[in-house]
């Protein structure tokens, strides 16, 4: 029976199979041997039809491997590898602190404090000014999402200092993310081929997405002879990134080689870089900023609802918005697929959205090419009520 035909891969199914190892057992045993499921015969071809079948998944499994819309793991990750795109790493959070302590006193470089049970560290040391104060950002611990910790939760100091007395959390500067997932991968990679070109907006993107590390990019043109309404100067490009700040200068070489001669790269972010012949040229592009939302939840469940079913759907609603990109709207009706994916769940009977934490609307939020939303466990308010049936 073949399987590789014109049409691609066809797995033959294991009735098919059966009926053709029973019809070969006739040829040569005769039309009147007996193969029910019942006889010692009928047993023996039934065991080497479900091995056979057993071995065609995995030869489907294999020849699915070498395309990016069915490849999967590591197979997708050899043929993103063709194309110069590679799977995105799961990064630690970046957030910013404020350390309180004797005037002059430095800081050293590993100097650890503490929130919501998650480890946070100096990467650089730092001293404070005459009124004994310095603002650090400190580096998670652990990568993904985890380090995404609400404003304020960041107040221990795990290795005691005489010379440092306090520590406040002040912002959320990067959030953690967790390792690309096969999706994601797919649809970065999708979106570098689209831009394979050169010199336009959509091949700039693409270089910059061939950059790992870099979650999305978009690339907006102001090809008038004035201003546009966001302040971009005429004839002029910015790139919206989304990555850490880590890629500046592999994403300044990604815009530099992609770009129109003569056009100018306009954002917020500068790097220079230098050209073939050793000359500088100045690349900007603009860095997205994290959107910190809210939300507020109730559900209605069964007695199906797991004793930890409320962890579940925050870390499920967090997962959803964190596959956001930049400018991507937070959805209010996409919500509710996580949350009703979560055993026990029989109704959601409310859910809201807070871009501050205190005014929640059962609206979309809206976000600016420049945003990406971010919503942190801790952000999810859940109420869980009993379902009654009629």
């Amino acid at each position: 029976m073949a399987a590789l035909t014109e049409k691609g891969f066809q797995r033959p199914l294991y009735a098919d199979l059966l009926t053709q190892q029973i019809s070969r057992a006739k040829v040569l045993f005769g039309d009147n041997i007996e193969t029910d499921e019942k006889t010692p015969l009928g047993k023996f071809i039934r065991l080497g039809v479900q091995d056979l079948a057993e071995a065609y998944e995995e030869l489907e499994n294999v020849y699915n491997s070498i395309f990016p819309n069915t490849a999967r793991a590591n197979s997708l990750n050899r043929v993103a590898a063709t194309a110069g795109i590679f799977r995105n790493p799961a990064t630690a959070a970046e957030q910013q602190v404020e350390f309180t302590g004797t005037p002059g006193y430095t800081i050293p470089a590993g100097f650890l404090v503490s929130g919501n049970g998650v480890e946070f560290h100096t990467e650089d040391s730092a001293s404070l000014d005459d009124s004994g104060k310095a603002s650090v950002t400190v580096y998670a611990s652990e990568t993904g999402k985890a380090g995404n910790v609400p404003v304020g939760a960041i107040t221990e100091i795990v290795n005691p200092d005489a010379d440092v007395e306090s520590v406040q959390h002040v912002a959320l500067i990067l959030a953690g993310q967790e390792e690309e997932t096969d999706p994601e991968l797919r649809a970065r990679y999708h979106a570098a081929l689209l831009g394979s070109g050169s010199t336009t907006a959509d091949a700039i993107r693409a270089a910059v997405l061939r950059v790992t590390g870099v979650r999305s990019c978009t690339v907006i043109e102001n090809a008038s002879e004035a201003a546009d309404a966001s302040g971009r100067p005429p004839g002029c490009f910015e790139s919206i990134v989304f990555a850490p700040d880590s890629l500046d200068d592999a994403i300044a070489a990604a815009i530099f080689r992609a770009k129109p001669v003569g056009i100018r790269a306009y954002g917020a972010t500068e790097v220079s870089i230098k050209d073939d012949s050793g000359y500088p040229q100045s690349i900007c592009f603009t860095h997205v900023s994290n959107l910190v939302i809210y939300a507020k939840v109730s559900v209605l469940t069964d007695d199906n609802f797991p004793a930890d079913g409320e962890a579940q759907l925050k870390a499920a609603l967090s997962t959803a918005v964190g596959e956001l990109g930049n400018g991507d709207d937070v959805i209010l009706t996409r919500l509710y697929s996580p949350i009703t994916g979560i055993p026990g769940v029989r109704d959601v009977a409310l859910l809201q959205l807070s871009a501050d934490g205190n005014t929640y609307q059962t609206t979309n939020l809206l976000c600016t090419p420049t945003q990406a939303a971010v919503l942190p466990e801790d952000n999810v308010t859940v109420e869980v009520k009993a379902y009654a049936d009629g």
